[in-house]
């Protein structure tokens, strides 16, 4: 298959990129990047804009599939997430009406972040694109939660929000699951992806500063309202749904 990737520069973009090659598949990456960085595995670069939709028809031309992954949490509008969204659906029906895979997050339906709401808005443009479709919720990279981790452990105590529960999961088993289910041509949601444990923050925050032979103290500080008790109830994390085998613990014996 020739199978495009949008936000193929990015963390869990990148673990596709790599890995499509060595299931026998072409790969083109779209980025608004006139070349990619240095060291960017060997594929095609297709440049167009998701946000206005330039060069988006060129861009989708002759590819079987699209993986979608760009996305900007920053952004309050959500440009990329929905616009963005809107404007890859309108090309793929333009052109050859390629098969197209969505990355989401388990719970957005669940807890009021603004993101975790775009998130899920984008999933139903795509449920009602006319498209053959799929949509895969993981839940948080182990790469994502080790930048809150060194967020929280900045200032002289690390602090962490209370009783809030997450199941990290490794990028790269996430890519490996979303090509499956693209080579299937699998239509509808897919059983939701997560890591293979689930904690705390805070028992989290005690694993890293261990790996990082920190001996700061821990503070919780309690998160009022539903975004809180979405988290503290895991509404984020797995309850039946596909278990990733890389743990967290391996992840940060890598990075340290």
């Amino acid at each position: 298959m020739h199978i495009l990737v949008t936000g193929g520069t990015g963390t869990l973009g990148r673990q596709i990129v790599r890995q499509l090659p060595a299931a026998g598949h072409e790969v083109s990456v779209l980025t608004r990047r006139t070349s990619l960085p240095a060291g960017f595995p060997a594929c095609r670069l297709r440049t167009a804009d998701l946000a206005t939709g330039e060069g988006l028809a060129a861009a989708v031309t002759g590819v079987d599939a699209v993986i979608h992954c760009a996305s900007n949490p920053t952004q309050l509008r959500s440009t990329v997430d929905l616009r963005g969204t809107r404007n890859l659906i309108a090309a793929a029906k333009a052109g050859s009406s390629p098969h197209l895979t969505y990355i989401s997050i388990v719970g957005c339906d669940q807890i009021p972040v603004p993101y975790y709401k775009a998130k899920q808005q984008a999933e139903q443009l795509m449920a009602n694109s006319g498209l053959s479709w799929s949509i895969l919720r993981a839940t948080q990279f182990h790469d994502l939660l080790l930048q809150a981790l060194r967020a929280c452990s900045k200032p002289p105590v690390a602090i962490v929000p209370k009783g809030f529960k997450f199941q990290p999961v490794n990028s790269g088993e996430v890519a490996s699951k979303l090509i499956s289910i693209t080579e299937a041509g699998l239509t509808g949601r897919r059983p939701d992806l997560g890591g293979p444990r689930t904690a705390d923050m805070a028992d989290w925050m005690r694993l890293y500063l261990a790996t990082i032979e920190s001996s700061k103290h821990l503070m919780n500080a309690p998160v009022p309202g539903r975004i809180g008790r979405g988290f503290r109830e895991g509404r984020n994390t797995v309850k039946s749904g596909d278990r990733a085998s890389a743990t967290f613990e391996e992840f940060l014996r890598a990075t340290s």
